[in-house]
């Protein structure tokens, strides 16, 4: 039966294959069976969805000299060419499915193409079909018309084009029933970014008052927003305790954010604090971004305790500052405004005030920041503190101080603190990899090659971090050999060993390295042939014949395989 077939075009669009539901289409015509309205349609389906757009409408046109098409049709091919960007195609199915055959577009369709065309800045065809949907629309249809009012209202104002949006909707929306409070916010949110703030509040006075229609929190937001943007602090809190105090809305936390930021930029940090807090005890909880701004706006004006003091009531919630930054900033106000024993004293507050132990993240942002202050030794007192109260460093707490050192180029504090790590087992590629960095920006290449080694001789495997900064090291040195290249990475090669390689011409710590690795298992065979080979076609077959030699000696390489690779070299 035809509803059989249709069960079976639709499964062969919907994976794809619209070849094969094509086919049963014929099959059908064969039989004597007429596809009908729901078997053209999911052929038009299967080909939007695979984005052959051109194959659907012709289908679609044949579809029309035969027998006839119907809405759901022109929807479906609307949207498929809205989602490949080609508007214009849909733009004129649209006006032939209003004009022509009086038929409108559903509501889905008409945001997608309006919303579309004014992405693209195609604004007159925008307004021109939402006139025609207007004109066309009956009285159970306002729904797709207002939604399509919406879209257009919005692109229209994202475009800074405010006048024309008001225009349309006070003087070319003869159904008032089309205004509505989300058209309002629209509208009040398009003149707030155009400064345009007193046009704002007036038309959410008439929107309130005239309308009867009660504006949300993102349109107030809209005006508290334009007012601050304008330096209006006063008239934005003037706003939000109207609002607040009647009962009006409820404040919201992108709200208080928005006050909070607009009282600090005009240098009022105390009475943004003041606000934050009284927020706080209504129950309205900003984010922990708007945190981070009162934070770093206190230790700006020289409050850091009052910073310190709302970072323990954070902390104490359950709400720690996403931002690592916060804490650099803490550290930095706390030792310019006190002696380092009251600042102590506040580190250890913000540590007590954790609901649980202090997190990795919180511990590694204050190292940073002591760190990056210089004080190193406030750092180490710091990683001392934690141990003390019952909060174990971890690797990525030492590896936080040791990075911080590096930077400094403090390395010969920085290779004491590593020795300790040792000492504690602690080391991780990444602790190697900091070390290495660091001995590497300050060009001490020998002693990164001694890091190496230990690294090599911990059996902790060389990443490509590793062998990147190795060679950034040597690079900068000017040690690397400029006529000794290894460009091809065949037979599975690492590149990262072409580093070890290129200092064989002037370092003899270099041919260690390799038989090191080969003695902790680090190299396979197949890349121990490839040295071998690669040596001897760089022109340095003294050192290919030294290391063949050196490597059976040590009973790790057959003879005949090492002959075999030599004799592969030649």
């Amino acid at each position: 039966s035809v509803a059989s077939y249709n069960l079976l075009v639709r499964g062969y669009c919907e994976t794809g294959e619209v070849c094969k539901a094509l086919r049963l289409v014929k099959e059908m015509k064969a039989r004597d069976l007429a596809p009908n309205e729901t078997t053209h349609g999911e052929i038009l389906k299967g080909f939007c969805q695979i984005g052959r757009m051109e194959e659907a409408l012709e289908h679609f046109r044949s579809v029309i000299d035969t027998s006839g098409v119907d809405p759901a049709m022109y929807n479906t091919l609307i949207d498929g060419f809205c989602k490949v960007a080609k508007l214009s195609d849909a733009f004129n199915l649209a006006e032939e499915m209003i004009v022509d055959l009086g038929w409108m577009p559903s509501a889905v369709t008409c945001n997608t193409l309006v919303a579309g065309l004014c992405k693209a800045g195609s604004f007159d065809k925008a307004v021109k079909l939402f006139t025609r949907m207007a004109e066309r629309t009956k009285r159970n249809s306002t729904m797709v018309t207002l939604a399509a009012a919406n879209a257009l209202i919005d692109g229209l104002c994202r475009a800074g084009r405010v006048d024309e949006a008001l225009e349309l909707v006070f003087e070319g929306c003869k159904d008032k029933a089309m205004i509505n409070a989300v058209t309002y916010g629209i509208l009040i949110q398009g003149l707030c970014k155009s400064k345009r703030v007193e046009d704002g509040l007036r038309l959410l006075e008439e929107m309130s008052t005239s309308r009867g229609l009660n504006p949300d929190a993102a349109t107030y937001n809209s005006i508290v927003a334009g007012f601050c943007e304008l330096d209006m602090v006063e008239q934005a809190l003037e706003l939000f305790s109207n609002v607040t105090q009647g009962n009006k809305c409820a404040p919201d936390p992108v709200m208080i954010g928005t006050l909070v930021n607009g009282l600090c930029k005009s240098g009022r940090s105390l009475q943004a604090l003041e606000l934050l807090e009284e927020m706080d005890r209504v129950g309205c909880q900003p984010s922990s971004q708007v945190y981070c701004l009162m934070i770093e706006e206190l230790c700006n004006s020289g409050e850091a305790d009052k910073a310190c003091k709302l970072l323990h009531e954070t902390l104490r919630k359950g709400r720690a500052p996403a931002n690592t930054g916060t804490y650099t900033m803490i550290v930095d106000g706390l030792y310019k405004t006190h002696r380092p024993e009251k600042a102590r004293r506040h580190l250890k507050g913000i540590l007590s005030s954790s609901l649980s132990a202090p997190s990795v993240v919180t511990s590694c942002a204050i190292i940073d920041g002591l760190c990056k202050s210089g004080r190193f030794s406030e750092a180490r007192w710091f990683l001392l503190s934690m141990g003390q109260m019952g909060s174990k460093a971890n690797t990525h707490i030492y590896n936080s101080l040791l990075g911080g050192l590096c930077k400094a180029a403090k390395m010969g504090e920085a290779l004491a603190f590593f020795h300790e790590m040792q000492d504690e087992g602690l080391p991780s590629v990444v602790t190697y990899n900091i070390l290495l960095d660091g001995f590497c920006k300050v060009v001490k290449i020998e002693e990164a090659c001694a890091v190496f080694v230990a690294m090599v001789d911990a059996k902790c495997l060389p990443t490509a971090v590793t062998y990147k900064t190795l060679t950034e090291g040597f690079t900068r040195s000017g040690k690397m050999a400029e006529d000794y290249q290894f460009a091809d990475q065949r037979d599975g090669f690492p590149k990262g060993l072409d580093i070890i390689l290129s200092r064989l011409k002037n370092l003899e710590p270099g041919f260690q390295v390799i038989y090191m690795m080969v003695d902790k298992g680090l190299i396979k065979l197949m890349t121990v042939n490839s040295i071998i080979r690669r040596l001897w076609k760089a022109g340095m077959g003294d050192q290919a014949d030294k290391l063949a030699q050196t490597l059976v000696k040590k009973g790790g390489i057959p003879p005949a395989v090492m002959r075999a690779a030599v004799t592969d070299g030649l």
